[in-house]
């Protein structure tokens, strides 16, 4: 080779850029920081998620297990609001008749008649919630009195404006009818006996509210 090819060889060396591991780890270190930059920062995920959930911002599974029963208009007639077996406070709609509760079932067999007698006097004197509780206990201990006065209660025949309940209801009529007769009420067969056959008429004549309730009766 000559001086001049030479020449020309270390010429072109010098101008073409020399490869090294350097440009490489620029490249590594610019996608690092690219990479860094796009991830979110767990704040702003939890932003995106949304506001996060406490068990103070969760409502209480218990809400509202503590409170009195309401008024006795508007209940179901099948079951008095508040457990007969006793309440958590002497106090509130029906806290004298679970006080009296408590007591008859202290003994055995309970005085029944003397349910019975508490809840006419409460009913006299306005307090239905206390009446109320006082014939459902006794009715469905088997007393046929009470279980016929819940029965008149409910019966459209006899329902009364600003009694123990806000509405009649013949399903419940019928039910309670059926325990004093049970119970060996006198009055009992023939009340059952004509609440049927009134409902019985109406599901004849097309009432379709009247075809439910029978197809609902024991």
């Amino acid at each position: 080779m000559t001086d001049a090819q030479d020449n020309t060889t270390l010429e072109t060396d010098r101008q073409q850029p020399k490869r090294g591991p350097g440009k490489l780890i620029a490249v590594v270190i610019v996608l690092t920081l690219l990479a860094i930059l796009l991830v979110p920062s767990h704040k702003e995920s939890d932003k995106a998620q949304g506001p996060e959930t406490t068990s103070e911002d969760r409502p209480s599974l218990l809400a509202g297990a503590d409170k009195q029963a309401g008024s006795v208009a508007g209940r179901d007639a099948s079951a008095p609001a508040q457990s007969v077996q006793g309440g958590s406070a002497d106090q509130g709609p029906g806290a004298a008749a679970r006080k009296l509760i408590r007591e008859l079932r202290a003994q055995v067999p309970p005085d029944l008649q003397r349910a019975y007698q508490a809840a006419q006097e409460f009913q006299q004197a306005g307090q239905l919630d206390d009446a109320y509780l006082l014939y459902f206990y006794a009715a469905r201990e088997g007393y046929g009195p009470a279980a016929m006065q819940l029965g008149r209660e409910t019966d459209p025949s006899s329902f009364k404006q600003n009694g123990l309940l806000d509405a009649p209801d013949e399903l419940q009529a019928n039910k309670w009818y059926s325990l004093a007769v049970q119970a060996g009420e006198p009055d009992a067969t023939a009340a059952l006996a004509k609440l049927r056959s009134t409902v019985e008429q109406q599901a004849d004549a097309g009432d379709q509210r009247a075809r439910r309730i029978m197809l609902q009766w024991k």
